[in-house]
């Protein structure tokens, strides 16, 4: 294989693990979000329920660190 096909095919591999691991990604913000209203629902039918409060602390604090990475990590690609 010469070097060009090679250099090719790499980037070939490359979009479509992209792509796979993107579309990944995406499903597990579509799954957050679905969770999410069902944890609202719930909240409201026991309105006085803290465990809720403690979930979502816990949820913002991973969220946050994610978005710390990502904005370390990715600067100037938004």
């Amino acid at each position: 294989m010469k070097l060009n096909e090679a250099i090719l095919n790499e980037k070939k591999s490359a979009a479509a693990e992209f792509k796979k691991r993107k579309s990944a990604v995406d499903k597990e913000l579509k799954e957050i979000e679905k969770k999410l209203k069902g944890m609202d629902a719930r909240q409201k039918k026991d309105p006085e329920n803290w465990g809720y409060v403690g979930s979502l602390g816990k949820l913002y604090r991973i969220l946050t660190t994610v978005m710390e990475y990502m904005n370390k990590n990715y600067k100037g690609w938004d």
